[in-house]
């Protein structure tokens, strides 16, 4: 088949879970004898846009170009983006488009691929098509709920980011802006003198009405691209449930499917090659961000003070500066603590040769977390915040969940596997298996023909 795969950011210079898969099933469909080819962005410094063409791994590449989004609506409709996607669609004439995201793309693209009667499909990545800030986390780091009509996403300053409603703002309002959300997030109050004096100066009791029109607008772009969609597949049933329960998709158009991935470079057997004398470690792999629940981990190392344990931190260190100086700071001069820095992905399995539980914090829902599956790949078990998607993913076994958010908790359940080394030969009995990229690519193919044989009468 003619598969053109779409996605916000692509390999080689972006290499967080979507791109990782989308590269996973770009070389499945190539090595199987199908013709790939992927659309998506790329950062520049300067103004403007414009599209290249290039080739990772002998898949042509078609990439858009561009700083930063201009305004809120430009998050997610940019017609002058559709006219170069329509143009690649007459060029290449695929027979499916199969979108891992439109972040930082365009929802008219949706549109394009359907005028041509072209199936289209979107795996659901994370929570873009409910919340515009993507991760449905609030100010106060409590997760949400849905968009409430629109009204929880009107509220929230995590839906705008630095905009307003229609521009950033001046630095003066960004910097009020940020006084309010950071006495918001410490749970401050603040002086109701200085509570009106801030937001008469941002325009917030004149601006709420425009951003509740800015987002039943995206809400209803949302809606429509919905119903363009062939199919929507869910990599879990928590996020899944959500679209339903928000009415943001019918159940006949959304199914479930887990990721596949390619297995051939992890091995189980590597556990077995530690060091016999080193202390237990506790390993935390991932974005160094705030969401990723780092801070809750390092909070719980400190309530051990006396433990005999190691933790190693994989992340690339220079892409959030400002957060990483933050958690440095909480550490300390904790010598049991190891910042490894980033890592490739096929470094992963080198890196859970040196832990012994692999520790995922994160205060967001997630969806179907990469980190993990990896893990159960390397028969590494996993603590998880009990929450989303991760409680999904051990729900069948191979870790031990948290309270989300609870340092307290987190070091409690740490300090019984420190107590009891024996869990962990348990946990790591009761990994579940891990789909594999070969298998996920046969389902997606047989998916693909039953929606092209059906956009042509063919059933």
């Amino acid at each position: 088949m003619r598969i053109l795969l779409g996605v916000h950011y692509y390999l080689p210079a972006h290499q967080a879970g979507t791109e990782l898969y989308t590269r996973s099933l770009a070389r499945q469909f190539k090595k199987e004898g199908h013709s790939v080819w992927i659309f998506t962005s790329e950062d520049q410094a300067g103004p403007g846009f414009k599209m290249l063409r290039d080739q990772f791994e002998g898949v042509p590449v078609f990439r858009i170009y561009y700083s930063r989004v201009p305004d809120f609506s430009s998050g997610y409709q940019r017609p002058e983006f559709d006219r170069l996607f329509a143009e690649v669609l007459d060029e290449i004439k695929p027979e499916i488009v199969h979108f891992q995201h439109l972040f930082r793309l365009s929802t008219g693209m949706v549109g394009e691929a359907k005028k041509r009667n072209i199936p289209v499909l979107l795996t659901l990545a994370d929570y873009w098509l409910l919340c515009p800030a993507i991760i449905m986390l609030k100010p106060e780091d409590a997760v949400c709920q849905g968009p409430e009509e629109g009204r929880a996403c009107a509220g929230c300053p995590h839906a705008f980011g630095l905009f307003g409603t229609d521009q950033a703002g001046s630095w003066f309002q960004r910097s009020l802006e940020s006084w309010l959300g950071y006495a918001h997030r410490l749970k401050r109050e603040l002086p109701p003198w200085l509570v009106d004096f801030l937001k008469t100066a941002l325009g917030r009791k004149d601006d709420l009405a425009r951003k509740l029109e800015l987002i039943n607008h995206r809400r209803q772009e949302m809606k429509k691209v919905v119903d363009q969609l062939s199919l929507l597949i869910s990599p879990s049933r928590f996020l899944m449930e959500m679209m339903l329960r928000n009415q943001a998709a019918p159940r006949e158009k959304i199914i479930f499917s887990d990721y596949g991935f390619e297995t051939g470079g992890f091995s189980k057997k590597e556990q077995t090659g530690k060091e016999p004398n080193r202390p237990l470690t506790f390993g935390f792999i991932g974005t160094l961000v705030r969401h990723k629940g780092l801070k809750v981990l390092l909070q719980a190392r400190r309530l051990m003070p006396a433990e005999n344990i190691a933790l190693k931190i994989f992340g690339e260190l220079r892409d959030f500066p400002g957060f990483v100086r933050e958690m440095k700071k909480l550490a300390g001069k904790d010598q049991r603590i190891q910042w490894m820095g980033g890592i490739e992905h096929d470094q992963v399995s080198r890196a859970h040769a040196q832990i012994d539980v692999l520790v995922v914090p994160s205060i967001w829902y997630e969806n179907s977390p990469l980190t993990i599956h990896e893990a159960f790949l390397s028969g590494t078990p996993v603590l998880a915040s009990d929450l989303g998607g991760m409680r999904e993913l051990l729900s069948e076994g191979g870790g031990i969940l948290f309270a989300p958010g609870s340092s307290l908790d987190l070091a409690a359940r740490m300090k019984e596997i420190i107590a009891n080394p024996g869990r962990l030969e348990e946990l790591r009995k009761t990994i579940p298996p891990v789909k594999n990229i070969e298998d996920n690519c046969r389902e997606l193919l047989l998916l693909y023909q039953m929606l092209f044989k059906n956009s042509r009468g063919d059933f």
